[in-house]
């Protein structure tokens, strides 16, 4: 919900909906109805959403890689580590396939 969203952007909720509006105008995401629950509006990405989403993605990950192509494998271990402490697991686990480190 759209309502609980703002917490984890740390955005007003007005400010979320109008971002939501531009996304929808753009054709980037779509506003479905929830069937079991008439107060709930889901957001989903549009076909061209995921394209755009997919590709800002993998310049990310080839930009992260960059940034960390000069430390060592101990020295990833150790900044994987670091983030999983400062509670950026999600953001950790999708850097290690890259990185080919074994856990």
């Amino acid at each position: 919900m759209i309502e609980n969203t703002p917490v984890l952007l740390t955005c007003p909720p007005g400010s979320i909906s109008i971002a939501v509006d531009r996304l929808v105008r753009k054709g980037l995401v779509a506003r479905r109805d929830e069937v079991c629950d008439r107060r709930v509006r889901r957001v989903e990405l549009t076909a061209e959403g995921r394209t755009l989403i997919t590709a800002g993605f993998r310049e990310h990950a080839a930009a992260m890689e960059q940034a960390v192509s000069i430390l060592s494998t101990r020295e990833r271990l150790t900044l994987l580590r670091l983030l999983k402490k400062l509670g950026m697991l999600p953001y950790a686990e999708t850097l290690m396939p890259r990185w080919k480190i074994n856990r």
